[in-house]
C-alpha cells in the first residue's frame, strides 16, 4: 500500500465526531430503515398497479391517449417506489435523485486523479462514443442544425439522471446545467472521502477535455464555459468550425 493510498483510508470522518452523534445516526437510520423497508413491501405488492395509476395520470395531463408504458407498467412501478424511498432517506442527509450515479462516479474520479488515468479514460470515453458522436456529427452537417451535437450530450439518460437534482436549460445553440457535484463531495469530504475532489477540479480536468473531444468527432465547435465558483453553472455553446 502507497503512502497516499494509506492516507486515503485513514482519513478523518468529521460527520460523526462523538459517539452521542454516532449513535443519534445509527437510530435515524434504523428508524428509517422500518419505514422504507415496510413500505417496498407495500410497494411490490401492488407495483404494476401503481405503475400504470401515475402513467394514466400523467398521460392525461399530457393530453395523450395511452399510459406510453404499455408492457412496463410494474417495472415503472417500482421506478417509482424507488424514488419515494430516496425521497424518504433524510440521514445523513436530504439525498436526491441522482446520488447513487453521483456517488459511482465520484468512486473513479478520485481513483483515476490518485493514479494518474484521467487522461486514458477520457480517451476510451471518447472513444467508446466514437460511433454515435460521428452519427450525430453527419446529421448536424447534412442538415444544418448544429443543436443536434448538443442533443447527443443531453439526449443519453445518463446525463439526464446526472442533472436530476438541478435540471437542465437547451437552446439550439447551449448548453446550460448547474453542476450536480458540490453538495455530495461535501458530504463525503466531512466522511473523509474523495477529499482530493472538487467540483473545479473535475471540471477542468474531466468535463472540458471530454466534451471537446465529443466535439471534434462531431466537426463542431464547443466553448464551455470556466469554472464558476459561485454559480458552479456550466455553459456548453455550440458552434461550426471556421
Amino acid at each position: 500500500m502507497s503512502a497516499e493510498t494509506g492516507e486515503l483510508f485513514a482519513r478523518k470522518d468529521t460527520m460523526f465526531e462523538t459517539d452521542e452523534k454516532k449513535n443519534a445516526f445509527m437510530n435515524a437510520w434504523l428508524a428509517y430503515k422500518e419505514l422504507t423497508d415496510a413500505q417496498d413491501k407495500e410497494f411490490a405488492a401492488k407495483e404494476a398497479e401503481i405503475g400504470y395509476a401515475v402513467a394514466k395520470l400523467v398521460a392525461e395531463m399530457l393530453g395523450k391517449d395511452t399510459p406510453m408504458i404499455e408492457g412496463r407498467e410494474a417495472e415503472f412501478g417500482r421506478v417509482l417506489g424507488n424514488s419515494f424511498r430516496t425521497f424518504q432517506t433524510l440521514v445523513p442527509y436530504h439525498h436526491q435523485g441522482n446520488d447513487g450515479l453521483i456517488k459511482e462516479q465520484l468512486k473513479w474520479y478520485e481513483f483515476a486523479m490518485r493514479e494518474g488515468l484521467v487522461e486514458k479514460i477520457i480517451e476510451h470515453d471518447v472513444e467508446s462514443m466514437r460511433n454515435i458522436l460521428g452519427e450525430r456529427g453527419g446529421w448536424a452537417a447534412s442538415t444544418g442544425r448544429l443543436e443536434l451535437a448538443l442533443d447527443a450530450l443531453t439526449t443519453p439518460t445518463c446525463f439526464r439522471d446526472l442533472v436530476l437534482g438541478e435540471g437542465f436549460k437547451l437552446t439550439p445553440t447551449r448548453l446550460e446545467y448547474k453542476s450536480p457535484y458540490g453538495r455530495v463531495i461535501a458530504k463525503g469530504h466531512q466522511r473523509g472521502i474523495w477529499t482530493n475532489l472538487t467540483e473545479e477540479r473535475i471540471h477542468n480536468i474531466w468535463t472540458i477535455p471530454r466534451y471537446k473531444g465529443y466535439a471534434e468527432i462531431m466537426g463542431v465547435h464547443f466553448e464551455v464555459s470556466p469554472w464558476d465558483e459561485e454559480t458552479r453553472m456550466i455553459s456548453v455553446d455550440v458552434s461550426a468550425l471556421s
